[in-house]
């Protein structure tokens, strides 16, 4: 009986845990160091084009925690600008959704070739599958950032639209209860944190369910949106057959629920079909070389990502990346061991690397 007291005291402690949290403030640091932190931090999924000239200008205030699987950034930072092209996002592998409620500021840029006006109070929702840049003004605002699977079954047909600023009744209520949510979290605990998760999905795909609809003139300003969203149901269907080495665009159209025609039509911005699978194989490639288990071989990575052999795997990595994998390999032993270093003495941006690269999804 004591024993099992014990254990249920236990459980109560971790059940009563505050929700994983890191603080960050570049005002903290000596000012040299304050645009290595910024340029870590930003660089984890956007490229980093403009910061203020002034290291000691630099501000970067922000408390970031764990929701489940959903990570919310509560921030305030200076001007900055940033952008997220399609080569990184082929390359990098990250395809959440983040929707972005702000606080004060104006946020500017474009997604998908629509422009993005982001005032104080708007919501922009973004799929970093896709390409956009964003530049900010002195501002404060808050990130959430949701894997892919975990919104399909809720969203409407075709996914999160890239670089929509939700407007009307819809995004009332979700800025009333994402600010509601925000305010609590410094009181939430670890075991009531997966049924808020389920909440905010719930919440998410209920206010952008009217995004399925609407006239045809409303039709037609989408219709970059829409391609964006079939792009992303083709790369979810090579990424679950990269495996094969004989993936075709007739299998890869029949997975996707397209003809052959549209699937060519929207692979032509990615350079077409085959340089879009070559493209997703190195991608994966790159991410298993990082972090081979020694007992791996690199002949193993070649099958995983669809090549017959090693030879043609190896061949090919080096035309498209200018290394060997086994270069590829080296580097990666070193990325990690620095990963481990800075784990070691608390570098937010690997904790939230780490973070975010272990959502479920």
């Amino acid at each position: 009986m004591g024993s099992r007291l014990a254990d249920a005291s236990a459980f109560a402690d971790a059940s009563n845990r505050a929700l994983p949290k890191i603080e960050i403030d570049a005002g903290a640091l000596a000012p040299r160091h304050r645009s290595d932190l910024v340029h870590d931090l930003l660089n984890i999924t956007w490229e980093l084009t403009g910061v203020p000239e002034r290291p000691e200008d630099l501000i970067w205030r922000s408390d970031v925690w764990m929701l489940g699987q959903i990570m919310i950034g509560d921030r305030q930072i200076s001007p900055v600008h940033k952008q997220r092209l399609a080569p990184r996002a082929r390359a990098d592998g990250i395809d959440h959704y983040q929707i972005l409620l702000s606080r004060t500021g104006l946020i500017t840029g474009d997604a998908d070739g629509v422009d993005i006006v982001v005032q104080p109070g708007g919501l922009l929702l973004l799929d970093l599958a896709r390409p956009w840049r964003l530049s900010c003004t002195p501002s404060s605002h808050v990130t959430f950032v949701m894997a892919r699977d975990a919104l399909t079954s809720l969203l409407p047909a075709g996914g999160m639209p890239n670089g929509l600023v939700l407007q009307g009744a819809p995004a009332a209520l979700l800025t009333q209860y994402l600010t509601a949510l925000v305010e609590s979290l410094p009181y939430l605990t670890v075991a009531q944190a997966p049924h808020l998760e389920q909440a905010t999905y719930n919440m998410l795909g209920a206010c952008l369910a009217p995004c399925g609809a609407g006239a045809g003139d409303r039709l037609e300003r989408a219709r970059p949106q829409i391609a964006a969203r079939a792009r992303g149901t083709i790369q979810r269907a090579v990424d679950a057959r990269l495996h094969d080495p004989l993936l075709s665009p007739e299998a890869i159209a029949n997975v996707a629920g397209l003809s052959r025609s549209a699937l060519y039509r929207l692979m032509q911005p990615e350079g077409g079909v085959a340089a879009f699978v070559l493209a997703r194989r190195m991608a994966r490639a790159r991410r298993m070389l990082a972090t081979l288990e020694p007992s791996m071989r690199i002949a193993d990575v070649a099958a995983a990502c669809g090549f017959q052999c090693e030879a043609q795997f190896s061949h090919s990595f080096r035309r498209e990346t200018g290394i060997t994998p086994s270069e590829a390999r080296r580097q990666g032993a070193r990325l990690l061991t620095r990963a481990s270093e800075d784990v070691a003495d608390g570098n937010p941006a690997t904790q939230i690397r780490d973070w975010l690269f272990g959502m479920a999804g």
